[in-house]
C-alpha cells in the first residue's frame, strides 16, 4: 500500500513533492536550493517553512546545522507560522507566508 505522501506527490516535479511531502508532515526544509524558497512564495502558500543558505559555497553540513541552531531562538516563531528563511554570511531574513507578490523580490 501507499504511503500518503507517494499518492500524493507521485507525479509532481521532485521540487513541488518535497515541499507537499514537508507540509503533509509539518517539516522545515534546509536547502540551498533557490527554488524551495521561490515556489511557497509563487503559490501562496504558508506551510512549509524553508531555511535557504544563500552565499554560502564550501560550508559543510556540520557548520550549517549550527548556523541553524544557533539562529533558532530567533526564527523558531517564525518557522511555526511558515515563513522562508535566508541565512547569509552576515545576516539572515525572515519573509512570513503568505508572502506578498508585490514585494516578493525585494
Amino acid at each position: 500500500m501507499q504511503s500518503t505522501s507517494a499518492r500524493i506527490c507521485g507525479s509532481m516535479p521532485l521540487t513541488t513533492r518535497s515541499l507537499a511531502h514537508a507540509a503533509l508532515h509539518d517539516r522545515v526544509i534546509i536547502t540551498a536550493d533557490t527554488d524551495f524558497g521561490e515556489l511557497p512564495a509563487r503559490q501562496a502558500a504558508e506551510v512549509p517553512s524553508v531555511i535557504l543558505f544563500r552565499r554560502q559555497a564550501g560550508r559543510r553540513p556540520a557548520m550549517q546545522a549550527a548556523l541553524v541552531l544557533e539562529h533558532l531562538p530567533d526564527i523558531q516563531a517564525d518557522l511555526g507560522h511558515g515563513a522562508v528563511i535566508v541565512i547569509e554570511e552576515r545576516r539572515v531574513r525572515v519573509r512570513r507566508f503568505p508572502i506578498d507578490p508585490e514585494t516578493r523580490h525585494r
